[in-house]
């Protein structure tokens, strides 16, 4: 039986259109920074929301990679010695659930590094149990007499 020389739990191989600078090499300023944004635990992704598109950055660039579909490679740079990538901004609800769904937290930042909710929020219709509960006691009554 031949066995793959890869370890299971290692990091996948460098898609193709998808170099990843070696990580020891990312300019310190730039993951000092994103570090300070995610408050400093690595299980949170930083999306940031340029408007018109989204964009996340060194390790969580390369999480994108083995979570999102549809990745272009056109998206992804490495100018500046580190990996970006980005994406259309209405993927970023879509792309927070499925960072949530393998455990990671999402801040959503915006280009001024404000955070804002990752998804919609909804107000859901407030009942009034009491109100409900008065009303059964009446037609319970009523029905008794």
């Amino acid at each position: 039986m031949r066995r793959n020389s890869r370890p299971q739990n290692s990091a996948p191989p460098n898609l193709p259109g998808f170099p990843i600078p070696d990580p020891r090499r990312w300019p310190s300023e730039i993951r000092a920074q994103l570090l300070d944004l995610k408050r400093g635990d690595p299980w949170v992704v930083a999306i940031f929301d340029h408007g018109s598109h989204a964009a996340v950055y060194c390790e969580d660039a390369c999480a994108a990679l083995a979570l999102l579909d549809d990745l272009d490679p056109d998206r992804w740079s490495t100018a500046g010695g580190f990996p970006s990538l980005s994406f259309d901004a209405a993927c970023i609800e879509e792309s927070s659930r499925r960072f949530t769904a393998c455990g990671y937290r999402v801040r959503l930042l915006t280009a001024e590094g404000y955070e804002r909710a990752a998804t919609p929020t909804r107000r859901a219709e407030v009942i009034d149990i009491a109100a409900i509960r008065a009303r059964l006691q009446q037609k319970t009554k009523g029905a008794a007499s």
